[in-house]
């Protein structure tokens, strides 16, 4: 478990907390979960598929599309990450999503 920090954002993996400038940053359990993978694997494509494993694994019933877009708008949300460039998380079409490489705060 590690925490992240990048422009006045601080994300705590243990505890799936999203801090912004000392102020609590409300994020469900999954899109904090696809978060965290996210960041592990900052500046590389983290696959659909990829991501359905880690955060619904084998027998879990959902509608994963639907699920996974849900949580990368919740977590846009969080970041007010809703520019057209999206700053913080670039989608690749129908491959995944790749969180941008950031220098540290």
């Amino acid at each position: 478990m590690s925490l992240y920090r990048f422009d006045g954002f601080e994300f705590d993996s243990a505890t799936g907390e999203l801090v912004k400038d000392g102020r609590r940053v409300r994020l469900r359990p999954q899109p904090a979960r696809v978060l965290e993978h996210l960041l592990v694997r900052q500046g590389e494509l983290v696959s659909r598929e990829e991501l359905r494993r880690a955060i619904w694994p084998d027998g879990t019933y959902v509608h994963f599309d639907h699920g996974l877009n849900s949580c990368i708008k919740q977590i846009r949300a969080a970041l007010a990450d809703t520019s057209p460039e999206a700053d913080y998380i670039e989608t690749l079409v129908k491959r995944g999503f790749r969180f941008a490489s950031l220098t540290p705060a």
